[in-house]
């Protein structure tokens, strides 16, 4: 990392203070030849298999499941991103309906993927926070229902759910200057530009 490459960029004026205060605390920085050469994000080798952590007097159990997921820049991100929304997007997803809800082990879960555009390195995470005596009943129940996903697509209702969802939180995002900077540093760091916004 070259602070003397670093920008900050602010749209709140009471920053201005705070501002003259980098510039100073870095006027005299020159660079000592220190950093390392920067190094992208290697690709993901995903494959079959499982680490278990115990944790002694732990009352609950984390369940990561990690697998591939396609290419931020892909056609059909969009598409897979609103499957996962419907699997573990919000309390009402397939994954929440059945383990909150119907079996009552998880308090909740969740779904999502990221990645970087053009990268080939995006994947789905789920998490989920079980009982411990319902471990191994929770990996078999998030297994089917991911399975369950090739001969019980998205229906109607779950898409005008996930579209009224998405609309609700992109919205809510550009309400104000922190929403607008989560997102502007969300295309950044996914390899986005703004041009790619209106197409998607």
């Amino acid at each position: 990392y070259h602070p003397v490459t670093a920008r900050v960029y602010t749209d709140l004026s009471y920053f201005t203070a705070d501002l003259a205060e980098l510039d100073k605390a870095f006027s005299g920085w020159t660079a000592n030849g220190g950093a390392g050469p920067f190094e992208a994000g290697a690709q993901p080798s995903v494959k079959e298999g499982r680490v278990d952590v115990h944790v002694a007097g732990a009352t609950q159990a984390a369940i990561l499941a990690v697998l591939p997921a396609p290419d931020e820049g892909r056609v059909e991100k969009d598409a897979f991103d609103l499957v996962v929304d419907v699997l573990g997007g919000g309390l009402d997803s397939r994954l929440n309906a059945v383990l909150r809800e119907e079996k009552g082990w998880s308090y909740g879960l969740s779904a999502g993927a990221s990645g970087e555009k053009g990268k080939d390195n995006s994947l789905l995470y789920i998490s989920a926070t079980v009982q411990n005596d319902h471990v191994e009943d929770s990996i078999k129940e998030i297994r089917r229902i991911i399975a369950a996903l090739a001969t019980s697509p998205v229906t109607v209702e779950e898409f005008e759910a996930v579209r009224s969802q998405a609309r609700a939180r992109y919205s809510s995002y550009f309400e104000d200057a922190p929403g607008t900077a989560m997102i502007a540093s969300y295309l950044a760091e996914a390899g986005f530009t703004i041009a790619d916004m209106k197409t998607r």
